[in-house]
């Protein structure tokens, strides 16, 4: 597995979501934009489920900015191998169904690896400077 922080190829396009869930629609996305459903956007929590994306035949990179959030990634799809670098530093993961990830707020982050299985993530963000999440 290749350990790239982004694929210099000028045929892949760079997505941005659009959700209103800042924490979500500050990332960017290679190669693919995930097609996601049941988005709760208020109070101090926002969620998402993350389904998969329209084309990832090429794989799927995404870099996420530092936010004001902290976020619990939990797996519901099949297993996959994923490469993930936060605050600079690479680690490998074996995710599978029940997995479950917390990203303090403030640390950037990045995922990359068999990207082609950004089906099956459930996003729950709690905003952690302002007590709620930004509309």
């Amino acid at each position: 597995m290749s350990h790239q922080l982004y694929t210099q190829d000028p045929t892949r396009l760079v997505y941005r979501p659009s959700t209103g869930l800042h924490s979500y629609d500050d990332a960017l996305f290679l190669g693919g934009m995930p097609a996601v459903s049941n988005v709760h956007v208020g109070g101090h929590m926002s969620s998402l489920w993350q389904r998969k994306a329209p084309d990832a035949s090429q794989g799927i990179e995404i870099e996420v900015p530092a936010s004001d959030s902290l976020v619990i990634l939990s797996r519901t799809g099949q297993s996959y191998a994923q490469f993930c670098r936060f605050a600079g530093t690479a680690v490998d993961l074996r995710v599978g169904p029940d997995f479950v990830f917390i990203i303090p707020a403030g640390l950037d982050s990045f995922w990359g690896g068999e990207m082609k299985m950004t089906e099956g993530w459930f996003h729950l963000h709690i905003d952690r400077a302002t007590g709620h999440v930004r509309q």
